[in-house]
């Protein structure tokens, strides 16, 4: 169950990557800022937590989830 202060995590269709193995993911934030990371295709939702909580210096991640959203914009 996401927690109130959740991310909503929207993968792109752009590809700006060179590999394969690698995918840009979209993140909205809560104030509407879209921020933009190059995972692994294994990576998983936690280090995808871990990479925003990095990027936007959160030193309590245990506060914060991540949605995901389909094409259709409904949330799994």
């Amino acid at each position: 169950m996401p927690l109130p202060f959740g991310f909503k995590l929207k993968r792109t269709r752009r590809y700006t990557v060179s590999s394969k193995s690698c995918l840009v993911t979209r993140i909205q934030l809560l104030n509407g800022e879209f921020v933009e990371f190059t995972l692994s295709v294994e990576s998983t939702g936690q280090e995808c937590l871990e990479a925003v909580a990095q990027r936007l210096e959160l030193r309590e991640i245990t506060y914060f989830s991540l949605w995901y959203f389909n094409k259709q914009n409904q949330q799994r």
